[in-house]
Formats: structure tokens, C-alpha cells, sequence
């Protein structure tokens, strides 16, 4: 659905937290950023092997934007639910927040939440990673009116898009960022005319979190099972192999004479780098 740019009356809130979040965020503060009642995001968290506290990427993107809206961190979903109360908005737009929103929220207020899959297939967490696992031809974005249950809402918006051949979950998740952010803009623009469509609960399919251990790729798998998993699993958390006692990550293949060629690796404790870079001193990889 194409939109032109307008104005429209309702106040919104966004929640959200990974860079994924970013570009609907962006989008909305470009068009209706004095509509904006206020950005809610995950408090500080600690990561890495230092376990540095580091700030999510939205809330980093609301403080380098030096705008007024307000940033709330609760800590809780009651937390949210008593800051959602004394704002009331007239919309919610959640996108990959990382809390569950109270019921009492989606019941009393029209919340709407981006979702990178076409549901009802893939709902959970890691529904690019599916549709590259099994090797679906064709993924995208959707928009939904958000219930008590996990991306199981009524469908308002879809745009689907070929996955290209050799397209990897991090140049997806850039993509359907983008995406979503287009389609939240439709729906504020023509909200009045979109007919939610419930989903089918019988065809649903869930996608689990990505543990370690899924990306190892192993004898058993076959070729295009393990080129999947590389593209599923690039950039995080690499699919790898252990040669040599030492993991290393396969971040881009190719299919060479009915076998793997890498492009693209990262040997344990150093950068990424080109394999023909890597070839200049040591061993092939064998995947």
C-alpha cells in the first residue's frame, strides 16, 4: 500500500529497542515527531565479556536526535502499564520492544506491532532465521492489532518480498526494518478504511530463540542445509564448524561444483575477513 504524506490527529507512543526499531521510530519523528507522547525502551543492560551496561540502540537514536519527547525505561509491566495511563495515547506502536505488554494495555488502547514474517507463519522470535532455514522463496513484513498473545492479532497491513538467493538475516532484518516502517506509516494514513483480517490459529508456526549450538554445522547436514544455516545465521551468531580446535564462523558461502566455498569468515578471537585473505597463510576451511 502506497501513502502520501499527511497529517492525522492521534497521539502515539512507541515502544521499541533494537536497531531494528530504528527506522519506523525515524519515520514517525520525521512526519509527526510533536504527536510523539513518548519512546518507551529497555533500561541499560550489561554485554560483552566486560559486561559493559550499554544503552539500546532506540534510546540511543532518541538522545543523539536532541528532540523533547520523552524517554521512559520501565522495569516492569506494570511499570509500563501505569506510565501507558497517565499518558494515553490514542495508538501504541510497538516494534521488537523485548516486553510483554499487560493485557489491560492491548484491551483498552489500540496498540499495532511490526512483525518481519507473514503471519501467520513464523510467529515468535526468530522468524527471518526460519524463513532463510527453510529456504522459503518469498518473506516479509506484517501489521498487526496486537491481543494478549504472542503476534496473534488481527492482520492490517502485509508486504511481502522475494528472498533473494543469496541474502543473509542481517541484509533481511535491514530490509524489513524499512519495511515496517512503511507500513506503520500506511496505517496511521488510512486506518479508517483498513479491515482487520483475524488469523488462521490452525496454520500458525512458531520460531524458537537461536541457541550456540544451532549454528554448528554438522556431517549430517546436507549442502543446502548448511548454506541455510550460514545465511540464517549471519551476521549473528555465525554458523561454524571446529577445525583445528578453533571455531570458526562461516558468514557467506557459495555453492562451487557441488560444494561449499566460504567468502566470508571469522576464526575465534579475530575480525572478520575475506577467505582469499585467510588462504594466504593458512589451510582451506572445509565446511
Amino acid at each position: 500500500m502506497d501513502f502520501n504524506r499527511k497529517h492525522f490527529k492521534a497521539r502515539f507512543v512507541f515502544a521499541g529497542s533494537p536497531d531494528f526499531a530504528v527506522p519506523t521510530l525515524s519515520a514517525l519523528f520525521d512526519a509527526h515527531e510533536n504527536q510523539c507522547l513518548g519512546v518507551f525502551t529497555q533500561p541499560e543492560k550489561p554485554t560483552g565479556r566486560g559486561q559493559t551496561m550499554r544503552a539500546t540502540a532506540v534510546h540511543t537514536y532518541v538522545k543523539d536526535r536532541g528532540t523533547r519527547v520523552p524517554l521512559f525505561h520501565p522495569q516492569t509491566p506494570n511499570e509500563f502499564e501505569l506510565a501507558i495511563q497517565e499518558l494515553r495515547p490514542d495508538i501504541i506502536i510497538v516494534v521488537a520492544y523485548g516486553m510483554l505488554i499487560p493485557k489491560v494495555i492491548v484491551d483498552q488502547y489500540c496498540c499495532i506491532n511490526v512483525h518481519p514474517s507473514l503471519l501467520p507463519k513464523y510467529r515468535g522470535a526468530t522468524p527471518i532465521q526460519a524463513a532463510l532455514l527453510n529456504q522459503d522463496s518469498v518473506s516479509g513484513v506484517s501489521l498487526i492489532h496486537m491481543n494478549e498473545r504472542m503476534d496473534a492479532g488481527d492482520v492490517l497491513l502485509t508486504e511481502s518480498r522475494p528472498i533473494r538467493v543469496a541474502s543473509t538475516a542481517g541484509e533481511l532484518h535491514a530490509e524489513y526494518a524499512h519495511l515496517g516502517a512503511h507500513l506503520c506509516l500506511c496505517y496511521l494514513y488510512n486506518r479508517e478504511s483498513i479491515v482487520p483480517i483475524p488469523q488462521n490459529n490452525g496454520i500458525a508456526t512458531y520460531c524458537k530463540k537461536i541457541q550456540s549450538i544451532d549454528a554448528c554445522l554438522k556431517p549430517e547436514h546436507t549442502i543446502k542445509e548448511k548454506l541455510a544455516r550460514i545465511q540464517a545465521f549471519s551476521p549473528k551468531p555465525g554458523a561454524y564448524i571446529i577445525q583445528n580446535d578453533k571455531r570458526i564462523k562461516i558468514l557467506r558461502a557459495q555453492l562451487m561444483n557441488n560444494a561449499l566455498e566460504p567468502l566470508e569468515i571469522q576464526v575465534e578471537g579475530k575480525q572478520k575477513m575475506a577467505y582469499a585473505h585467510y588462504l594466504a597463510g593458512n589451510p582451506p576451511v572445509v565446511i
